[in-house]
């Protein structure tokens, strides 16, 4: 009986999940004399809770400044124009 049940437990073995791993992105720096913000915006569905945040760094890497904060509902492609247009207002 032991047997058996150990035999048909080697039919219940299901294969793990095979995680999507995220692309990591690789910063490249900017050239000197020239200003580079790196910012995203996302967004809770096609329209609801929205956040955007961006990142300047100089050409060594060192962060000169950054943001994140909500934006209310909006849609992911808002989101997108208005992290763009709040890194050119700083």
């Amino acid at each position: 009986m032991v047997t058996a049940l150990l035999l048909n437990m080697t039919d219940l073995y299901v294969e793990p999940k095979k995680f999507r791993s995220k692309e990591i992105n690789e910063w490249i720096p900017s050239t000197l004399n020239c200003l580079k913000f790196n910012v995203d915006g996302s967004s809770r569905g096609n329209l609801g809770s929205a956040g955007i945040e961006g990142v300047r760094r100089d050409s060594n890497g060192m962060v000169l400044c950054l943001f994140s904060l909500g934006v209310g509902i909006m849609d992911s492609n808002a989101t997108e124009i208005l992290a763009i247009r709040r890194a050119l207002e700083l």
